[in-house]
């Protein structure tokens, strides 16, 4: 999607960049770019595994979910309506999302791009070309812009690093004389409030354009769960989530954890999710032979998640004793004993170094609502949300069974409870079983056993 340059920045630049100007107008000042921080072999086709899969939280490209935007410009109404669609396109032999901008300038229709997007396995979000549009009076006037990877020597771009961080800088196209669009990250950090919901985690970038020395840097805003949400013109009115079957009808709405209408406190009760500070679950198990380990403590700290304050659970894994991820997880017991889950902190390493924060996300921001991860008194055909952030994270659970001898860690425990968990946006088919023994909580899974328990206090 082309950016929308105001007609006087166009005509000042026209006129100082293109011969004779007026002794008034000030020279235009060639945009200085940046080096490149991040190299485009992310996204090369001929060395990089892609998917359709969504887990880049500041670029979701799950189909259904539409984005609009909103703003004047000298005084004309614009308005971008940014559709991911239910299909797929092949380019350069890779077959990427299809995601639609139709921009209008006061009701009329400007452009229509077709952009040409898809994931690599490290989270990187790839730009592979767009199909561009532009119409006068209704009638189309031409396809400016337009490119695709792998068609005259055009090469993907990066629209959206795998973890965001300031200073990066990027091609986003990179398509001869076509398109050199660059990107520079410069916040990762931002709060604001867009179609009246709060977002964090807003990252900022600076798009620049090296064909045109007379274009000025423009500021775009993406959030987590939406994606783009505003630019020097334009912010977010509104954003639609892409519709999902729940895998199972909910039986256990999250009302006990909302925080507009429920009491929370950092007492633990439930027996199958204790939040005793200083508790240490260890869990271990082998999977394609490799050996997996999990190490989940209590720490004696707090986090305010929507208004309130939380337990923090940190959870470790290792594969083959490296470091695969770190999770920080916000949990707090409501009044009626219910576990409550209001988010959590990821973030994904090889090598020892951060590779990603997929799935990453807090109650109160993005729309995302606190859910359930253990109701007060679990029983057999309980299914709640447990997770319920837009763009980035629906996991539901099943309760199985509340009643099974399991011997873990050494020890015999009694009435433990099976859950089952799915996810919506997985067509609900990589369910997964978990085991919670009373005053252990998670105790096992598909993969996973415990192996040693130390109480908190």
């Amino acid at each position: 999607m082309r950016a929308y340059t105001p007609l006087t920045t166009l005509l000042i630049c026209a006129a100082a960049c293109g011969g004779a100007t007026k002794t008034e107008d000030p020279p235009c000042t060639p945009v200085v770019q940046p080096a490149l921080t991040l190299a485009s072999n992310a996204c090369d086709p001929a060395t990089t595994t892609f998917s359709l899969s969504s887990t880049n939280r500041h670029y979701p490209l799950v189909p259904g979910s539409l984005v609009i935007l909103e703003g004047i410009d000298e005084g004309k109404h614009i308005r971008v309506e940014r559709r991911v669609l239910d299909e797929t396109a092949t380019i350069a032999g890779i077959t990427t999302h299809v995601l639609e901008a139709k921009e209008t300038i006061d009701g009329a229709v400007h452009e229509i791009a077709r952009n040409f997007y898809v994931e690599a396995e490290d989270s990187t979000v790839c730009y592979f070309g767009e199909d561009v549009e532009f119409f006068e009076n209704g009638v189309l006037a031409n396809r400016d812009g337009s490119w695709r990877a792998g068609v005259d020597g055009a090469k993907p771009g990066i629209i959206m690093p795998g973890i965001p961080a300031a200073g990066q800088s990027y091609f986003q196209e990179n398509a001869g004389q076509i398109a050199q669009d660059r990107g520079r990250v410069t916040a990762v950090d931002g709060k604001m409030t867009l179609g009246g919901v709060d977002y964090e985690d807003i990252v900022t970038i600076q798009d620049s354009n090296p064909l045109d020395a007379c274009a000025v840097e423009e500021e775009k805003l993406y959030a987590p769960g939406v994606g783009e949400v505003g630019d020097s013109v334009k912010r977010l009115v509104s954003f639609t989530p892409a519709l999902f079957d729940a895998c199972a009808p909910v039986t256990v709405v999250a009302s006990a954890c909302d925080p507009a209408v429920a009491m929370f406190s950092l007492r633990s009760t439930n027996p199958y999710y204790p939040l005793a500070v200083g508790s240490v679950t260890v869990l271990e198990g082998m999977e394609d032979g490799k050996r997996v380990r999990v190490e989940r403590k209590v720490l004696d700290e707090t986090q305010v998640v929507a208004g309130v304050t939380t337990h923090v659970l940190e959870a470790r894994e290792l594969i083959d004793d490296e470091l695969y991820e770190i999770a920080r997880n916000f949990y707090v017991e409501a009044t009626d004993g219910t576990v409550c889950y209001f988010g959590e902190e990821v973030t994904f390493f090889s090598g020892g170094q951060p590779q990603s924060h997929k799935g990453t996300w807090r109650a109160g921001a993005g729309g995302a609502k606190p859910g359930v991860i253990m109701p007060a008194h679990p029983a057999p055909g309980q299914v709640y949300f447990q997770e319920n952030a837009p763009g980035v994270a629906h996991d539901m659970g099943a309760v199985i069974s509340n009643d099974t001898i399991h011997t873990l860690g050494g020890i015999e425990y009694r009435a433990v409870v099976t859950v089952s968990d799915s996810n919506p946006l997985d067509s609900c088919e990589s369910a997964e079983e978990k085991l919670y023994a009373p005053g252990v909580g998670e105790a096992g899974d598909t993969v996973k056993s415990l192996v040693s328990f130390t109480p908190g206090h």
